[in-house]
C-alpha cells in the first residue's frame, strides 16, 4: 500500500484524475506518464482478477464466501451505514461470528481494511470495541471507483448532482490512515448519530474522531459536535474546502490531509 494519493487527492483536476489511477504503483505511474483511463481501468480489472485469484487459493470451506464477501464490499459502501450486514452475505447464515475466518483473512491480507464500531468512545478505543459491528473498506479508492463507474470520468471530474461520491471519499480516508498505522474505529448511536472513523491519540492519551464530507455541507456535523462538546480534545472535518480553518474545537482540512493525520 502507499500514501502517494494523498499527494494528489484534492480539488484540483489532477488531483481529481489521479482518484481514477489509485495509491497503487503501477496505476499511479501510467497516470502520470499520460495514459488513458481505458488503460488504467484494464489495470484494475487485472488486479480485482489478482485477488480473487489470491482469495481462491484458501482451503474450500471458506474460499467462496471470501470471494463473495470482497465481491459485496462495493455494495456495502452504498449503503447508508456502510457496515457489514450479514444476512445479506447468507439469509441462512446471519451471524457475525459465522465468518471471521473470512474477515481476518481479507484483512490480513490487507485486500480490505477492516473499521470497528465501539460503545464508548473514549481511549483507547480497544476496551470497547464490538467486533459484530464491522465495516470493510476496498484497500484502495482508485479500484472502488473503477467498480462503480467503469471508464466513465464525469462521477469524479465533475460535479454530478446525482453522484454521491461519499464511499470513494471515506475509502480515501480508510485508505491514508490505515497506510500510516492507524487503527480504525467508528460510532455508531441511535440517540448520538454516528461519526466515521475515530483513532487512538497515543501522544494526548485520547481519541480523534474523523468525520468525512464529500459534498457541500461540511459545516453540518452534529454528531461530531456532540462529542467534542462531551469531551474529545478536538475533532477533524476532512471535505471539499480548499482552507484548513478551526472553529470551536473543530478543524476542517481539505480532505488530501487524511495522509497527515
Amino acid at each position: 500500500m502507499t500514501t502517494i494519493l494523498g499527494r494528489f487527492f484534492s480539488l484540483t483536476e489532477p488531483g481529481r484524475r489521479a482518484s481514477h489511477s489509485s495509491g497503487l504503483p503501477e496505476a499511479v505511474r501510467l497516470h502520470f506518464e499520460g495514459s488513458s483511463i481505458d488503460t488504467v481501468r484494464k489495470l484494475h480489472t487485472e488486479i480485482l482478477a489478482f485477488y480473487a485469484a489470491d482469495c481462491a487459493k484458501y482451503d474450500s470451506g471458506h474460499r467462496l464466501q471470501i470471494m463473495r464477501i470482497y465481491r459485496m464490499l462495493p455494495s456495502f459502501m452504498e449503503q447508508k451505514k456502510k457496515r457489514i450486514v450479514y444476512k445479506k452475505i447468507d439469509p441462512k447464515s446471519a451471524r457475525a461470528d459465522r465468518y471471521a475466518d473470512e474477515f481476518d483473512y481479507l484483512s490480513a491480507c490487507v485486500v480490505a481494511l477492516p473499521a470497528v464500531a465501539v460503545s464508548n468512545p473514549v481511549f483507547p478505543l480497544l476496551e470497547s470495541a464490538t467486533k459484530n459491528l464491522l465495516k470493510l473498506y476496498l484497500n484502495d479508492v482508485g479500484l472502488l471507483s473503477s467498480q462503480f463507474f467503469a471508464g466513465n470520468v464525469r462521477p469524479v471530474l465533475e460535479d454530478v448532482p446525482s453522484v454521491n461520491l461519499g464511499s470513494l471519499y471515506e475509502t480515501f480516508v480508510a485508505m491514508e490512515l490505515s497506510a500510516h498505522s492507524h487503527h480504525l474505529f467508528y460510532y455508531d448511536n441511535r440517540e448520538k448519530g454516528e461519526v466515521d472513523f475515530l483513532i487512538n491519540d497515543y501522544d494526548n492519551l485520547c481519541i480523534l474522531p474523523i468525520e468525512v464530507k464529500s459534498g457541500r455541507d461540511w459545516q453540518i456535523h452534529s454528531s461530531l459536535t456532540r462529542m467534542v462538546t462531551e469531551g474529545a480534545r478536538k475533532g477533524i472535518v476532512l471535505c471539499n474546502s480548499n482552507k484548513a480553518r478551526h472553529r470551536e474545537g473543530i478543524t476542517y482540512l481539505p480532505v488530501y490531509m487524511a495522509a497527515f493525520l
